[in-house]
């Protein structure tokens, strides 16, 4: 096999790479509050989110039932993914309008959301550490 051979090859199997990438970008799922309340509807029936933080990358939702428990719903491809847990349980830190959550999971280290603004993502941050007194609004 040739250079010229060895070159079309790479530049073949380049090609197939950004294009698998091109359609995975376009079918990514989306994590608005209604689908991330459909997802939630079946993998937890019994958590009432009352509060949501959707991230504005539309790729993640955050909610709260008001009383400690959270849950995140989140794109994983075309398809959705959930995690529920307590106040406490998990690593929170916001810096600026991040808000990024440890989960220390294969295939799911962290999920990091985009607030509108630095106040609601450190609120979210609070809640999450499990501050009792910042659960109202």
């Amino acid at each position: 096999m040739g250079w010229a051979e060895l070159a079309l090859s790479a530049l073949a199997v380049t090609l197939l790479g950004v294009l698998s990438a091109a359609l995975g970008q376009w079918r990514s799922a989306g994590a608005g509050v209604e689908t991330a309340s459909e997802r939630l509807a079946l993998d937890e029936p019994d958590f009432e989110a009352r509060d949501w933080l959707v991230s504005e990358d539309g790729r993640a939702a955050l909610s709260s039932d008001g009383a400690g428990g959270f849950a995140l719903v989140f794109a994983l491809g075309d398809r959705l993914g959930s995690r529920r847990w307590r106040a406490g349980e998990r690593a929170a830190a916001a810096e600026g309008t991040e808000l990024r959550i440890a989960f220390r999971e294969p295939g799911l280290g962290a999920a990091t959301l985009q607030a509108t603004d630095a106040a609601e993502a450190a609120r979210w941050s609070r809640l999450l550490a499990g501050d009792a007194d910042k659960l109202a609004r």
